[in-house]
């Protein structure tokens, strides 16, 4: 077999997600300042500045939908819960604290187990109810082909909004 077939045969060019450690408790969860960790060195990869140019793209879209449902856009905010720290991508939330949440990825990558740690935690902050989805530029032969949607006004939970912007 040839390295080209190899190398993207389906399944073998997807994104493969990070190893979270799990936590059983997000009592106790606050907004916070970013930890120092979180400091930027400005050593982005090629990947990372294409996903970073994405994100500022996917901002202005929801700033819009923001601006034309009166919802609140939460962009980037860190979390703080038992000495831990989390950053959802985006949340568009009412005024009621029902709250969309919003994993942005380049190329589609499952977030689910990210999604549902970030639900619990906004939950924990009083928003609900809570939906989350993930929005993408690309998809994968990996992608449920079942949830993908091309319109803010489709989103239901678990979407995967391909946004092409």
């Amino acid at each position: 077999m040839s390295f080209m077939t190899e190398a993207f045969k389906p399944g073998n060019h997807h994104i493969k997600p990070k190893t979270r450690v799990p936590v059983n408790s997000v009592s106790g969860a606050a907004w916070s300042n970013p930890p120092l960790f979180a400091k930027p060195n400005g050593k982005d990869s090629p990947a990372q500045t294409i996903g970073i140019r994405y994100e500022r793209r996917v901002e202005k879209e929801l700033s819009t939908i923001r601006e034309d449902h009166g919802f609140i856009l939460t962009s980037h905010r860190w979390i703080k819960f038992n000495e831990v720290y989390a950053q959802p991508d985006f949340i568009l939330s009412s005024l009621s604290k029902a709250a969309i949440l919003f994993e942005v990825k380049y190329t589609y990558t499952d977030t689910l187990a990210q999604r549902e740690f970030y639900t619990r935690l906004l939950k924990e902050l009083g928003f609900g109810p809570v939906i989350s989805c993930t929005i993408c530029h690309n998809l994968t032969s990996l992608t449920p082909r079942d949830k993908i949607i091309h319109n803010f006004h489709e989103i239901e939970q678990d979407s995967i909004w391909q946004l092409r912007i």
